[in-house]
C-alpha cells in the first residue's frame, strides 16, 4: 500500500515568522539575563527571546530552560548567564533567528565563538576559498541617519519615534521605520509578474511564495553586479 507524503511547503514561512517575532518583541517566554559593560560597571541585562527556539539550538539553554519555573511576576522564564555580555548574546540570537550574523571586528568574532562554545551552538564554518568577494563599503552610522526617526532605550531596545513602536534592538527598530514609514508612499513591483508590494519586506515575500525566489539569492546576485562593476 502507497502511503501519501504531504510537504508544508510554508516550513520556511514559520522560520521567518519567528523571526519577524522577536524583531517586533512579540510573544516573548523566556528572558536570559546577562551581564552588560558600560561606563565602568557592570550591570545585569535581560535580553528577551523565545524558549522553544533558543533551546532548539542550544541544548546548554535548553537544560537551564528546563531546570527553572515560570516566573511568577514576569510570566517568563527567566535564566541567568552572567559570564556571557548582553552583545554577545544578541550575536548568538541574531545567528539562531536570522540564520546568520555580522561580526564587525575580531573582538565581536572572539566574543561570538566563546559564546557558541557555551551555550553549544553548532556554527558552521565558510572554507576561505569559499568566501564571496565583498565590494568596497563605507562605514555608515544609523544612528545619524535615524536619530530624529528612531530612538535608542535602555538594555538594547529602541523606538520609532513615527508611531511610537519599540522593538528589541536598534536595527530592527530602523527597520521598521524604513518598511513601515519611510516607503509608505513608494510602490515595489515584481519584475516577473508585475504585482506590487507595499514595502521590500512584502516584495521579497511575494518572490519567495510565488516565484520561489529567496532574499539571499537576490542579494548574491546584487553582490556580485556591485563587484563587476567595480
Amino acid at each position: 500500500m502507497d502511503s501519501n507524503v504531504l510537504i508544508n511547503e510554508r516550513r520556511r514561512d514559520l522560520l521567518d515568522g519567528l523571526a519577524q517575532a522577536r524583531r517586533e518583541g512579540l510573544f516573548f517566554d523566556a528572558e536570559i539575563v546577562c551581564a552588560h559593560e558600560g561606563d565602568g560597571d557592570k550591570k545585569q541585562v535581560h535580553v528577551p527571546a523565545h524558549q522553544n527556539v533558543v533551546s532548539s539550538a542550544s541544548p546548554f539553554l535548553k537544560k537551564l530552560f528546563e531546570g527553572t519555573e515560570r516566573n511568577a511576576v514576569k510570566g517568563v522564564h527567566v535564566i541567568f548567564i552572567p559570564d556571557v555580555s548582553t552583545k554577545a548574546m544578541t550575536m548568538i540570537l541574531d545567528f539562531i533567528y536570522e540564520g546568520q550574523v555580522v561580526l564587525a571586528d575580531a573582538s565581536d568574532v572572539a566574543a561570538f565563538e566563546a559564546a557558541a562554545a557555551k551555550l553549544e551552538v553548532v556554527v558552521s564554518a565558510v572554507k576561505e576559498e569559499d568566501k564571496p568577494v565583498a565590494p568596497k563599503t563605507k562605514t555608515v552610522d544609523l544612528t545619524q541617519m535615524y536619530g530624529s526617526s528612531v530612538v535608542r532605550l535602555e538594555g538594547g531596545r529602541a523606538q520609532c519615534m513615527a508611531c511610537g513602536k519599540q522593538l528589541s534592538t536598534f536595527s530592527y527598530a530602523v527597520r521598521h521605520y524604513e518598511t513601515q514609514h519611510e516607503q509608505a508612499e513608494m510602490e515595489f513591483k515584481c519584475s516577473i509578474c508585475e504585482a506590487t508590494s507595499k514595502n521590500e519586506d512584502a516584495l521579497f515575500q511575494h518572490l519567495r511564495r510565488k516565484h520561489d525566489i529567496r532574499r539571499s539569492a537576490m542579494k548574491k546576485k546584487k553582490k556580485k553586479k556591485i563587484v563587476k562593476e567595480e
